[in-house]
């Protein structure tokens, strides 16, 4: 209550939006199906598949419990981007390491033009090769027309949204 001429300035424990339990358990339970379904669902699914899949989807069930039942985001927003961070890299690696045998590109991948190339690459490799007639970046000219071709749909499918 403030008196005449204070302003009453909130408190900074109020608590956070909390949602109620039904609402929590529901979304708990969507989040769980759509984790299970992207990483134990397949039918060739081996039972360790499976068995990370049940992990992953608890775990992603209770984070989304307990941040919609209790307002607390930075503390899972903190672990999920520190977890993601330290996956990638171990599951870009494993990746790779199954893919071509090694993590490194080798000679015959380089002079063969089987590179995989990265979308952000593109603005470097076009004007040397529309220049001079060189690939600046050892890929082929088939994965640089696919990326191109890609990047053509997305802008052409935007503007026309925009246009509409």
């Amino acid at each position: 209550m403030a008196l005449s001429g204070q302003v009453e300035v909130p408190s900074r424990t109020a608590s956070a939006v909390c949602h109620s339990l039904p609402t929590s358990l529901i979304f708990a339970a969507v989040t769980a199906a759509i984790t299970f379904f992207f990483t134990g669902f397949s039918p060739s699914a081996s039972t360790l598949q499976r068995i990370l899949g049940f992990l992953l989807a608890a775990l992603g069930a209770t984070a989304t419990f307990r941040i919609l039942r209790h307002g607390k985001v930075n503390t899972f927003r903190l672990l999920l981007f520190v977890g993601r961070g330290v996956l990638f890299g171990i599951a870009f690696t494993v990746n790779n390491q199954v893919n071509r045998g090694s993590i490194l590109l080798s000679e015959r991948n380089i002079g063969d033009g089987n590179v995989p190339i990265c979308p952000i690459t593109i603005p470097f490799v076009l004007p040397p090769l529309a220049i001079r007639g060189q690939m600046i970046f050892p890929a082929s000219l088939k994965m640089l027309r696919s990326i191109v071709f890609f990047w053509w749909g997305r802008f052409s499918r935007r503007s026309a949204s925009i246009a509409a």
